[in-house]
């Protein structure tokens, strides 16, 4: 039995013992490594993404709404089935190396086992290591085929550079006869001299075009320039009847701008690739206006004027939006809405497949090679992959900056622009893996 002194002595030490530990708990308690209570479901994935350099400025906000589109899942919904995603991310700066570094770091400290990414060529050098952990990877962009043939642990779920090349040449001969034009039209693309500039080219896409029957002409232009007019006068000497042109928001600015400054506006049908939105604060009309009227842009989602067919999509993508803060505005595509369909998706078809006890990357892997349909309420066009598929579109669509009709109603931005869809779905021939 304890002594008088010695019984007050431990419950001194108790009492301080009882005071200290929330504080010491609270110490430890850190977001990234916090361990989920024994009653939670949690799953981790991984990533890097652009988030400085020359293309931070688009795509830096594309980071930001996979974060929110994660957090609305995990807070308003629950997660997925009861299973929360926690996130785990690094900025690769759009170098390789710091890529493959950061892959490795948070690898051994957070073993995701899905890993998401903007640009496959990030890849190029730990590709073998996802392969050997068994980790799929989604990719945004699709350029370097080596990466995905024969088909491996990576998927992208929009589509490829080269095979939108493709659907892009449909629709200037279907518009070239449409409005009279003969012999054969001339495109140009304008890109950067980086793997995504060069994809479509590289890729094979340039030569299907020619195949086919359009003239593709070549044209490099700098990251971040100050003065397109060089480039644009040199396409007008060389004939050009289109000019596709693949950059970021900023540098659609600028073509606008030195376009209509040389007259080639009313003469040369300009389309902007994917990378360029339309609303939003980091899109191309709060900038412009009304200046962008006439300008054509290849998309993969439907757009906010499609109708009932996508407004589900959209209507849950602003109110996803609105939720995390944002002014109302308009949603050019609901892309954030596929990103929620392709997470739980994969995630309910993997415990399907194992039960969530086992979830690990490979069960991942095999779950997304069962997708071959994945419905993202209209936004996307026949989304999907299988054991040999890796490229999860088939299809662009082509639309156009226009005035709104007068009498509209007023949108949420004020803006009183849209994009209106000009083509139907173009079917996109998938040269990136191997059908020609």
């Amino acid at each position: 039995m304890l002594k008088g002194k010695t019984r007050l002595g431990m419950l001194c030490l108790m009492a301080l013992l009882l005071v200290a530990l929330p504080l010491l708990a609270a110490c430890g308690d850190d977001d990234e490594d916090k361990t989920p209570a024994a009653e939670e479901k949690e799953i981790t994935i991984g990533g890097t993404f652009i988030l400085s350099g020359a293309a931070a400025p688009s795509t830096a906000p594309s980071f930001s709404s996979l974060q929110e589109t994660i957090k609305y899942i995990n807070e308003v919904e629950g997660g997925i089935d009861g299973i929360k995603i926690k996130l785990v991310w690094a900025d690769d700066k759009y170098d390789p190396a710091v890529a493959a570094g950061a892959y490795k770091r948070l690898r051994d400290r957070h073993h995701p086992i899905l890993w998401m990414t903007m640009g496959d060529f990030l890849l190029v050098g730990v590709k073998d290591m996802f392969e050997r952990d068994k980790t799929p990877v989604l990719v945004m962009a699709a350029q370097v085929a080596e990466l995905f043939v024969p088909p491996g642990m990576l998927f992208t779920f929009r589509n490829a550079e080269a095979n939108h090349f493709t659907g892009l040449a449909r629709w200037v001969l279907q518009d070239w006869e449409a409005s009279g034009g003969t012999g054969r039209p001339k495109l140009a693309h304008m890109h950067w001299d980086n793997p995504y500039g060069n994809a479509a080219r590289v890729g094979g896409g340039h030569r299907w075009a020619d195949e086919h029957g359009v003239d593709v002409i070549d044209k490099i232009y700098p990251p971040m320039s100050l003065d397109l007019r060089p480039h644009l006068l040199d396409l007008r000497d060389k004939g050009a009847d289109y000019v596709y042109f693949s950059g970021m928001t900023t540098d659609v600015v600028l073509l606008i701008r030195d376009a209509r400054a040389t007259g080639l506006w009313e003469e040369i049908k300009f389309i902007s690739d994917h990378a360029t939105s339309a609303y939003g604060s980091s899109g191309l009309l709060p900038i412009v206006g009304e200046d962008a009227e006439g300008l054509y842009g290849l998309r993969m989602e439907e757009p906010w004027t499609a109708g009932p067919e996508v407004a589900k999509a959209h209507r849950l993508a602003a109110e996803m939006r609105e939720w995390a803060g944002h002014s109302p505005s308009r949603v050019d595509g609901a892309h954030d809405v596929a990103i929620k369909q392709i997470l739980t998706s994969v995630i309910r078809q993997a415990v399907a497949d194992v039960g969530y006890e086992n979830l690990n990357g490979e069960a991942m892997y095999n779950a997304l090679q069962k997708l071959d349909h994945i419905d993202t309420f209209g936004s996307y066009h026949n989304l999907g992959w299988g054991p040999d598929k890796r490229v999860g579109q088939s299809g662009i669509k082509i639309v156009q900056y226009r005035k709104m009709a007068p009498g509209s109603e007023i949108p949420p931005d004020e803006i009183m622009m849209e994009t209106v869809a000009v083509s139907d779905w173009m079917e996109t021939t998938n040269i990136f893996e191997g059908e020609w």
